[in-house]
């Protein structure tokens, strides 16, 4: 038989409302501030989270997190103090795992990610308020890897980077408003010098 538990405030409101089974939490739980405003409602099974856990702010919820066996497994959703939706990551056993999108307050895509274990893996891109692509870059195992481009607000292209396991390789392209190349920053080993004897060489 489950049984229903009530914890209570100083003023005797009503703060937490769990339920039990064997002992352990199993069923819904909510947990209340002192106006009686519910803040947070999860599901428990055998005495672990499982199932939906909803947090809410001034009533509202705030974020959405899908537990299974006690870790976070299936969509994590947050929201703005709009209600508008901020963010979804997937997870698979506790970690991020797969497509992570966020949002401005007006709706619009913030980044469109990829993870894989915990770690961005794949293309991530940002997004300017108006929609523009601001940025692309590759990830391997939570490092930049890969090539790194960044947009001027109309869209151009501003900066190329190249990166091998978070580190810049080679040369960093930077160009103008207008689309010229302003110079290109070495980011490579530098070489040896010319070698003495040939400059006197050629110069007799």
């Amino acid at each position: 038989m489950d049984d229903e538990v009530l914890t209570y405030g100083e003023q005797g409101q009503v703060m937490c409302r769990a339920t039990f089974a064997g002992g352990v939490l199993h069923g819904l739980t909510q947990r209340y501030d002192e106006a009686q405003v519910l803040v947070q409602a999860v599901h428990f099974k055998h005495g672990l989270m499982d199932g939906k856990m909803t947090v809410y702010a001034d009533g509202v919820p705030a974020s959405e997190i899908d537990y299974r066996g006690g870790l976070v497994d299936g969509q994590m959703l947050t929201y703005g103090e709009n209600g508008a939706l901020a963010g979804k990551v997937a997870y698979v056993a506790g970690k991020p795992h797969g497509p992570a999108l966020y949002y401005f307050p007006n709706g619009g895509l913030a980044r469109s990610a990829q993870h894989a274990g915990g770690l961005l893996e794949g293309e991530a891109r940002d997004y300017g308020l108006d929609g523009v692509l601001l940025s692309c870059g590759s990830w391997r195992r939570g490092k930049l890897h890969g090539v790194l481009t960044q947009y001027h607000p109309d869209g151009k292209i501003r900066e190329v980077a190249h990166f091998i396991d978070g580190k810049v390789d080679g040369e960093v392209r930077k160009y103008d408003k207008d689309g010229v190349l302003e110079g290109a920053k070495a980011a490579a080993p530098k070489r040896d010098k010319p070698l003495a004897w040939l400059g006197k060489w050629i110069e007799g």
